[in-house]
């Protein structure tokens, strides 16, 4: 099966911090954890460097239960979204509903490029 590349900057980190643990050159967003090789303590060490990365903490069960990058950024991406206000919530929504179809095109492909 081809590997499958990150395709957001969260999955780039993902990604990045997953060869790192488990001594690989390169994952897939699709690649199982368990299927690599991956065992409870390089899980520990993958949500404490998600934790210092994005100041999110994730149960260290979400690595069995949402093996791949692909959804470990789906699952960490839903809990920044619950840590945000009500207020933040809102305000974000409005800034996106203000921006263009180019000035949201001009912004990812930005973040794309400040995560390579």
């Amino acid at each position: 099966m081809p590997i499958v590349a990150p395709r957001t900057p969260t999955e780039t980190i993902i990604a990045q911090i997953w060869c790192a643990v488990l001594g690989l050159d390169e994952i897939g967003v699709d690649d199982d954890f368990l299927e690599l090789g991956g065992h409870s303590l390089q899980a520990s060490q993958i949500v404490v460097r998600v934790l210092d990365q994005f100041q999110v903490e994730l149960p260290l069960v979400l690595l069995f239960e949402a093996a791949t990058v692909a959804r470990m950024a789906e699952r960490l991406l839903y809990s920044q979204l619950a840590q945000l206000s009500p207020d933040k919530v809102d305000e974000l929504l409005g800034d996106l509903e203000a921006l263009s179809e180019a000035e949201v095109r001009q912004e990812l492909t930005r973040l794309g490029s400040d995560h390579r």
